[in-house]
């Protein structure tokens, strides 16, 4: 019997992951693991705190692989890949966050005689971005550059219930603004985040503004591309102007992650939040039309071929599909649950700590496949789901 535990199962990311491994019904059981029970349909559940060490590595060994979705990541640190690995189980997360990706994959060669897998990073980006990496890369002799942006969000945040993901939005705030690393011509460089680098993409024949983003792949992928010159991720959320919102109040020195704590326990969580922050900071720069324009992802890879300088582009997109049925849970939690099963099929079989672009080219083609067919088979059940709710 193949099992999976979902540590983080109450949380935005957390319950989108459970539910997407039980719609999928590849794993016999999924055993949900928060402070606080899920109510989930199709899981077992069980209350443990990812603090108590003790209890929290004897119910792994209950289960093949630990999914940790237990946002922010930069707070609970390597806290539960430590505990899988003492339980004698396979990991992954979503994990973005620069140092704590260094502290997870420096512990490759203790992975690897363990002989146990350790992915960090399973979601878009990081994870998918990665995985389109290195399926481009077969198509160059010598990878020199590797460039990724994304555009996401959390759906309709006027209505969405800012308690489910608060963790993902403290991370992403601790992750994306300030100094933070990028890769250029061999060298590690500091930038700001969410303000230096402005570059204009368009996805969805939209054009949409990013900017330079804390997320791990310019640490990541030179690991395993070792003539790899320069690499760079940029991003932006949806709706636009929200960043740019979160970066003021962060530049007077607001205590945005209080107000967003405080705005979760609001009645009306984005009402609070938007009254907090109207007081210090002009909103209107926030196009809310744009709430649900469903995002997606650019990776483009530059490099030699035969000799000759080559540029190869890639875009996944939410075109032809309502942009409603996509945010940054779903984006997460298909590509997690299909690598952590695939991990605990036996069927990804290579071990040590690593990121997504380690598994190869070949590899790497095959995950994107799946994961593209998660997604697809996803809307087409959630479209049933809401057209059905619709003739009651």
């Amino acid at each position: 019997m193949t099992s999976i535990a979902v540590i983080g199962a109450q949380g935005y990311v957390g319950s989108a992951s459970c539910k997407a491994l039980v719609e999928r019904g590849k794993i016999d059981k999924v055993l949900a693991l928060d402070l606080t029970k899920t109510g989930l349909m199709g899981v077992e559940e069980r209350i443990v705190d990812i603090y108590n060490n003790d209890l929290l590595v004897e119910t792994l060994k209950e289960v093949d692989l630990a999914i940790n979705v237990v946002a922010p990541y930069f707070r609970h640190g390597t806290i539960v890949a430590d505990a899988a690995f003492k339980a004698g189980i396979h990991y992954t997360d979503a994990c973005a966050d620069i140092e704590i990706t260094k502290a997870l994959l420096s512990q490759n060669e203790k992975w690897k005689e363990a002989g146990l897998t350790l992915i960090t990073g399973l979601g878009a980006s990081p994870g998918i971005t990665n995985l389109l990496v290195a399926k481009l890369a077969s198509k160059f002799d010598t990878v020199l550059e590797a460039h990724i942006a994304w555009v996401t969000g959390m759906g309709d945040v006027e209505t969405i219930d800012i308690s489910e993901g608060i963790g993902t939005l403290i991370d992403f705030i601790n992750e994306e603004f300030g100094e933070i690393p990028t890769y250029k011509d061999g060298n590690i460089i500091t930038v700001t985040g969410f303000k230096d680098g402005a570059e204009e993409i368009i996805l969805n024949k939209t054009p949409c503004l990013v900017y330079h983003s804390g997320h791990s792949e310019p640490i990541t992928l030179p690991l395993y591309f070792p003539n790899l010159r320069s690499a760079s991720c940029k991003g932006n959320i949806v709706p636009f102007g929200l960043s740019e919102v979160f970066r003021e109040a962060l530049e007077k020195r607001l205590d945005l992650e209080k107000i967003i704590i405080e705005s979760a326990k609001a009645e009306a969580p984005y009402e609070y939040m938007k009254l907090e922050l109207g007081k210090h900071i002009d909103l209107s720069k926030i196009d809310y039309e744009t709430a649900n324009f469903g995002g997606g992802i650019q990776v483009k890879v530059k490099g030699l071929r035969k000799g000759k300088k080559k540029i190869k582009i890639k875009k996944l997109t939410v075109k032809g599909f309502n942009p409603e049925y996509f945010d940054m849970a779903m984006d997460t939690s298909i590509p997690i649950a299909v690598l952590s099963e695939e991990i605990a099929l036996g069927k990804i079989r290579k071990r040590g700590a690593y990121a997504p672009e380690a598994l190869g080219p070949d590899l790497a083609k095959k995950m994107y496949r799946k994961i593209i067919f998660g997604f697809i088979s996803h809307y087409l059940k959630e479209r049933k789901r809401v057209k059905s709710k619709k003739k009651i």
